[in-house]
């Protein structure tokens, strides 16, 4: 779908658009960001009391806001835990925590704030994406911080953060969004003005590849990252424009259900079609082999749904 990153400076955390505070030192260009520019930045902490966040105050809505950021354990002394958060800086906040060693969410906290969900994806590199999800009270301008923890669990201070004492931890940080909805969409570069992008859809003609309408095997590798019941989604599919003739895979229902479906003269073909449940947040992948009269597909090494009495498009 179409999104909007409100969050300036997406790759220059080391940029005046943001706000340090605990961080003896935010340093632009310092490693291999997850797009395989050298523009991941390394935010250093210091030795002293208190809070240590990066932060900037964006315009959001109250109808659903998703704050993520790409994090890496960076040199020694590396970080071990980060902390988003969203906070008037007023005591009304939501956070979560993530451990960038062992790649999960240690905790979730809020104050007025509606009870946020937060996940970690896994970008390779020792780079995970940790996404907080959740809408604030109300319209207006929020502080979005990303703040240095020395714990998975903790009693956040009034902005969601953590209160200690540091030990110069160091930590990697590449592209920075906030965006109105109910999860995170992929990266939008940002520079000195929020930028909107078209939803992410990718189509390639059959002529410009090796393809049989007549026997393959489709697989696809993805990432879930949809909450269960909220849309519809189609990793990929192969037809002809019009749906009446089609090959795809489809997560459908409140428990994201994986459906692979070949569709002839608009007549669903494969009778058993629900290869099972994909959680939000989680790496799947699912694989369909056909064939006239033999269709054969699978989730994730599971149970093969087969069946012999289909046709195929054409």
């Amino acid at each position: 779908e179409v999104r909007t990153n409100r969050a300036l400076r997406s790759q220059e955390l080391s940029h005046t658009d943001w706000t340090p505070d605990g961080f003896t030192s935010v340093t632009a260009d310092q490693t291999t960001a997850p797009d395989g520019t050298s523009t991941a930045d390394l935010l250093t902490n210091s030795a002293g009391g208190g809070v240590h966040r990066l932060y900037q105050q964006i315009i959001i809505d109250d109808e659903g806001n998703a704050f993520s950021i790409f994090a890496k354990q960076g040199p020694a002394t590396a970080g071990r835990y980060i902390t988003l958060s969203v906070t008037d800086a007023g005591g009304q906040y939501k956070s979560a925590t993530y451990d960038l060693q062992a790649g999960s969410v240690t905790q979730t906290a809020n104050a007025t704030f509606a009870a946020p969900t937060a996940s970690i994806v896994d970008a390779g590199n020792g780079w995970y994406r940790c996404i907080l999800v959740g809408p604030p009270p109300a319209d207006g301008a929020y502080y979005h911080m990303v703040s240095a923890a020395n714990a998975g669990t903790f009693t956040p201070a009034g902005d969601g953060c953590q209160s200690f004492t540091g030990n110069s931890e160091k930590y990697y940080v590449w592209g920075a969004q906030t965006e109105t909805g109910s999860f995170a969409t992929s990266p939008i570069h940002t520079v000195g003005a929020s930028v909107t992008r078209a939803k992410d859809s990718i189509s390639l003609a059959t002529s410009s590849y090796p393809h049989s309408a007549t026997v393959g095997t489709l697989i696809v590798n993805a990432n879930q990252i949809v909450p269960q019941g909220t849309v519809h989604t189609v990793p990929l599919s192969v037809s002809d424009g019009t749906g009446n003739e089609e090959i795809l895979f489809h997560l459908v229902g409140s428990s994201a259900q994986v459906w692979a479906r070949v569709v002839d003269g608009g007549t669903d073909q494969f009778a058993s079609h629900d290869l099972g449940d994909v959680a939000t947040g989680a790496n799947y992948k699912i694989a369909l082999a056909y064939g006239a009269n033999d269709l054969a597909a699978v989730l994730d090494g599971g149970t093969v749904a087969t069946d012999a009495t289909a046709t195929l498009p054409t």
